[in-house]
């Protein structure tokens, strides 16, 4: 993920961020990739990773690696951009890229924002662990994005996967004016639920209200 890839002509002090100036730097698909540096260690016939280092819209984060003078036959590699995804209820689902200090609510926003059928769903991170296979789900707290209350928010990692599942809803029957499903707001009472609903008919009793309610 190079913009010019091939052989450096190597000069006396040549520092890997005047290598890469001269290579054009990263393409588009490597400006939050990785940069590694394999070099033959002495005695070897083998290339090793002897340096990693992240991308920052481009930029090489370590001043410390950008400033580090190659040896001859050095390979700079720049991978593509870390990614990390967004399915369920957003404008832009799909594939994004991890730029730095990426958290929930900045990849929310990146995926065109929760619609509204998901303003009050619950949303999740499915990360994988190290050394695991399987994905495991970490709930966030967002509250309602409606209210612009953030209860909790999280860096993201490479390879993330952010579900923004639909709104939870709950039903009033029976003798109100306008029955029906509604959506779970934050904080929702029996009273709210009943204004809702349009308050009682005149045959409904505020006496005879009952809860019907699943048992997990």
């Amino acid at each position: 993920a190079i913009a010019r890839r091939g052989d450096v002509p190597y000069e006396e002090g040549l520092t890997v961020e005047k290598a890469m100036s001269v290579a054009g730097g990263p393409s588009e698909g490597g400006m939050f990739g990785k940069l590694i540096i394999r070099r033959k260690p002495k005695g070897s016939k083998d290339y090793k990773n002897m340096v990693e280092a992240e991308f920052n819209n481009g930029f090489i984060v370590s001043e410390e690696i950008k400033n580090m003078v190659l040896q001859p036959d050095d390979i700079l590699i720049i991978e593509r951009n870390k990614t990390f995804f967004v399915h369920g209820e957003v404008y832009i689902p799909g594939e994004h890229v991890l730029e730095k200090d990426m958290t929930v609510v900045k990849a929310l926003s990146v995926a065109g924002g929760i619609r509204a059928d998901g303003i009050y769903g619950k949303v999740k991170v499915r990360r994988k662990q190290k050394g695991e296979a399987e994905y495991k789900d970490i709930d966030i707290d967002l509250k309602g994005t409606i209210e612009g209350s953030i209860a909790e928010d999280m860096l993201l990692q490479p390879e993330d996967i952010i579900i923004v599942e639909r709104n939870k809803t709950f039903f009033v029957y029976g003798e109100v004016n306008r029955p029906g499903e509604y959506i779970l707001a934050n904080d929702m009472t029996v009273l709210k639920s009943l204004s809702l609903a349009g308050g009682f008919t005149k045959w409904g009793s505020s006496n005879k209200v009952k809860i019907l309610r699943q048992k997990k």
